[in-house]
């Protein structure tokens, strides 16, 4: 097989199901062993075949178990005796795990001058060496596949409670057995993310039950909660009298190998199920188009179902039912004390406005306590403000006017929007998120930013969208 078309290796453009991977795949995972023939670079094997090894380690593992013997060739003496001991060690790592055969290093050197003109070696000790090297090799895989037929084993029946470390803590589950299946998988999933793990917590159950194996991949983006159910299964089947080894060993379950192609026609289509994606589709379907949101993970979500949750924005209206706090009376007079000379113009008329709408605030308070003051202008000039600084060439650099002027006067306008898609809001209590200058967090009743995707995601299937995840884009087609 010949090496030259398997891409580099990216772990962020995962080409796993690409046809020449998974023809890789194939062949060495129906073969009897793998031989590895490779020349030495710079004391090492060529970045082409570590590439391909990366690709058989990451998703995949065929070299698992796989029998296989190593030869090489090259221009110097040593015949690639370096690159073999760094191939070796490459080979034996976690997630390789090949069973390379000791000894019988079969070293091609000065290759330039060990073939004939047909092809042939030439040299009969060497040709006699590589013959019992490829006689022992065959003696090899066939003891060292022996070791990797399963071995027979029942289980204790009953149902053994585990627990795993997950995304957010202890991740408790009960686990049941008859003596020859893992019948079922219950999860306690309070502690863990809504939205973020949910899909790892149906998948995986179903596919370790599926294919009666443990040998499934994990979820990209909730790796963390997929790989403590994987875990907590493996406790369970210990504690039932069976070494989970056995079956990490055994095939992936079918239904990861289905690969269906279906076609779909609609006016918009959206790459990426984050909240800036699914609200684009979702404002697309209030504007009468039909829409389908492409997430290339198992579940939609993006960085927003990671973030805290809460949406600064100026509400004075909503503001006024709090009390201002001691000492924001004076962090804003302390703002507004600064010389102007200071300020960049395009600020300089909301800086001033923004004086007279404080001056406007302590005129009708007094000495007494006020409710908490905000504006878009207070906002806008603490975004300046919190953003200006000076970069390692010593310039200035601060917000830009326009887009700050955006994002201050049309926050609310966001949060209202997104009111009405269907995230609940606690409106009884005003705060600063973490890393804010002023309390105009408009915190959302579920945690984090699972609140907007939850929200999102309803809106969209609700209003005819599609969203379909494990769905990469690869190619865009002009016609």
């Amino acid at each position: 097989l010949e090496i030259k078309d398997v891409p580099m290796f990216n772990q962020s453009d995962n080409q796993s199901s690409s046809e020449v991977i998974q023809m890789f795949n194939d062949k060495i995972t129906a073969s009897d062993g793998v031989i590895i023939a490779t020349p030495e670079y710079n004391h090492s094997i060529p970045s082409s075949l570590k590439s391909l090894i990366e690709w058989l380690s990451f998703d995949l593992h065929p070299l698992a178990g796989k029998p296989v013997m190593i030869l090489g060739a090259s221009l110097d003496v040593q015949g690639s005796s370096r690159a073999q001991l760094h191939l070796r060690q490459i080979l034996d790592a976690p997630g390789v795990d090949a069973n390379v055969m000791p000894g019988y290093e079969f070293l091609l050197g000065s290759a330039h001058k060990a073939f004939d003109e047909e092809g042939n070696l030439k040299d009969e000790r060497t040709i006699d060496f590589l013959e019992i090297c490829l006689l022992r090799f065959m003696r090899f895989a066939k003891i060292s596949n022996q070791l990797n037929e399963e071995e027979e084993f029942t289980f204790n029946p009953g149902e053994y409670e585990v627990s795993a470390i997950g995304h957010s803590g202890s991740l408790p589950m009960k686990v049941s057995f008859s003596e020859n299946r893992i019948e079922s998988i219950d999860i306690t999933t309070d502690g863990e993310t809504e939205g973020l793990a949910d899909v790892a917590f149906i998948r995986i159950p179903d596919k370790i039950i599926e294919g009666q194996t443990l040998n499934v991949d994990a979820l990209s983006g909730a790796s963390e909660t997929s790989n403590a159910v994987l875990d907590g299964v493996a406790k369970a089947v210990k504690l039932a009298g069976v070494n989970p080894d056995i079956l990490k060993r055994r095939p992936k379950p079918a239904s990861s190998l289905i690969k269906v192609d279906e076609e779909y026609t609609c006016d918009v289509v959206v790459v990426g199920g984050g909240g800036a994606g699914l609200s684009a589709a979702a404002t697309a379907l209030q504007n009468g188009s039909s829409a389908i949101v492409l997430e290339k993970y198992p579940a939609v979500g993006g960085n927003t179902i990671r973030s805290g949750g809460p949406v600064n924005a100026a509400d004075p209206e909503w503001q006024i039912k709090f009390e201002e706090n001691p000492g924001e009376r004076h962090t804003i007079e302390e703002l507004l004390a600064t010389d102007e000379s200071l300020i960049h113009p395009e600020y300089i008329d909301d800086f001033r406005a923004l004086k007279e709408e404080f001056s406007a605030y302590k005129e009708k308070f007094d000495t007494q306590k006020g409710h908490l003051f905000d504006s878009p202008l207070l906002h806008r000039m603490q975004t300046y403000f919190g953003g200006k600084r000076t970069d390692l060439n010593g310039n200035t650099i601060y917000g830009q006017y326009d887009l700050v002027k955006i994002l201050t006067d049309r926050a609310l306008e966001s949060v209202k929007w997104l009111e009405e898609i269907g995230v609940e809001y606690d409106k009884s209590i005003v705060f600063a998120p973490v890393g804010a200058l002023w309390r105009r967090g408009h915190k959302p009743t579920k945690s984090y930013g699972t609140a907007f995707i939850l929200a999102l995601s309803k809106y969209v299937q609700d209003n005819s969208g599609k969203i379909i995840t494990d769905s990469p884009v690869k190619e865009f087609i002009i016609e």
